[in-house]
Formats: C-alpha cells, sequence, structure tokens
C-alpha cells in the first residue's frame, strides 16, 4: 500500500508541543514566581521530556495554555483571582513561541511524537508498505525543522515539502492521513479511490461528522487504529 503521512499532527506532536511552550513562556507558580524552563537557562531540562513537563504540575496562576483551534488559542487563566477566565494570546506572543520552537534547535529537535507514530512507521515499512511524509512546510527554516526533527529520531522517508494543496497529491496514494479536513477534500473528488484518513486531535473534532459522509473517507484516533485498519486490508 502506498501511504502518504501529514509530518506535524500525524507524526510529530507540534501542536503538544505549542501549548507547552506557551505554558513555559507565560505560566507562574503561586509565588508569582515565573516557570524556569530551558528558555529561561535552564539547561538542565530537555524540552518535552518528562522533567520538563512536570514543572508544570504546580502552575496555578498565569496564562496556562488548555487547547487551541489553529492559530486561535484558548488560554485558562488558573489564578483564585480570575478563576477560569479564558485569556487569548496576541499575534506578537504567537510568533514568540513560533521562534523558541522552530529556530532553537533544543525545542525543535524534540517535538514530542505521536505516540506510537515511530514505531507504526517502521512496522509498516518492515510490513512492505511504501510510506513517506507529504507536508506543507516549504523552503528555509520549516523544512530545515521537519528534516532535522527526522533525522535525530532516525526517520528516514521520502518527503515531498511545500505541498500547501495535498488535495492535487491524493490521486497519487493508495491512503493519506492527515489533520486538517482541506487537505483532505477538493470539490468534485467524491469518486477518489484514495482512502483519506483524518488524525483526530481535539481542536478537529468539528470536522468529523461532513467529512465522514464523503466517499473513501474516516477518521482514526491514534497509531494503534490506524495500524489495525491497514493491517485488515491486507
Amino acid at each position: 500500500m502506498k501511504i502518504g503521512l501529514d509530518w506535524s499532527g500525524v507524526i510529530a506532536d507540534v501542536h503538544e508541543a505549542r501549548r507547552l511552550i506557551l505554558m513555559e513562556l507565560h505560566g507562574t507558580f503561586e509565588n508569582g514566581a515565573p516557570v524556569m524552563g530551558p528558555f529561561s537557562g535552564n539547561d538542565g531540562i530537555v524540552p518535552f521530556s518528562p522533567e520538563y513537563r512536570k514543572m508544570f504540575e504546580d502552575v496555578v496562576s498565569g496564562r496556562t495554555p488548555v487547547f487551541a483551534f489553529t492559530k486561535d488559542w484558548v488560554l485558562e487563566d488558573k489564578s483564585q483571582k480570575e478563576d477560569g477566565t479564558l485569556l487569548s494570546i496576541s499575534l506578537e506572543e504567537y510568533e514568540a513561541m513560533k521562534e523558541v520552537l522552530y529556530e532553537r534547535s533544543e525545542y525543535a529537535e524534540n517535538i514530542p511524537e505521536i505516540p506510537g507514530a515511530l514505531e507504526g512507521i517502521k512496522e509498516l515499512l518492515e510490513e512492505g508498505h511504501d510510506v513517506s511524509i507529504v507536508t506543507s512546510r516549504g523552503r528555509g527554516l520549516p523544512a530545515e525543522v521537519v528534516r532535522n526533527w527526522c533525522k535525530a529520531h532516525d526517520l528516514h522517508l521520502p518527503t515531498i515539502f511545500g505541498a500547501k494543496d495535498k488535495t492535487r497529491l491524493l490521486v497519487k496514494y493508495d491512503l493519506f492521513v492527515d489533520d486538517k479536513k482541506r487537505q483532505l477534500i477538493a470539490e468534485g473528488d467524491d469518486s477518489l479511490a484514495t482512502v483519506r484518513m483524518l488524525f483526530m486531535h481535539r481542536y478537529n473534532t468539528n470536522e468529523i461528522t461532513d467529512f465522514i459522509s464523503k466517499d473513501n473517507c474516516g477518521y482514526i484516533a491514534d497509531w494503534a487504529g490506524l495500524l489495525k485498519w491497514i493491517r485488515a486490508r491486507k
């Protein structure tokens, strides 16, 4: 089976990395002290590691990211003064977070994987499937982030960069997996033989209903489910 995979949201959990960096940059503790992570010079902690995540257990005030939908981040103020207040992140703060994530190698190369992705890809290759990455990330730094991440994780797959409109490439694959509906559905493609799977996250659950009404379209919630689906069709 020829399989195309998006990088962000299917292989690498960029959304979670962004959430944690925003927490590092804007979270504070009960005594008002800021989070002292790698960005603040704490070189003893690897970004996104269990030790890194543990730093946030006692964050009780400030702007602690809960979830996001695309770039519209929803933040919850957990302080006693403004319990449950929703706060938005400014464009400048969003861009500052991206600089930390993509321009500092200790962050970019340690972006967490989607659970089971690396082992799942390894198993698919061993079973004889033709697997490749198709990403919208283009020239320069965006592409370098993907290349360096894959190298750091010993992942060596053919990769198509700069695929802003992946619907034009779907016909080349038996199965295509992405976390964005717009990359899987094009007007007039109801007869497309390619099976398209929407990889589910909290930020795209509202897209399921109309997506699965299309021919050859479905959704999966994790890599275990994806592997099970593929193996059932051998």
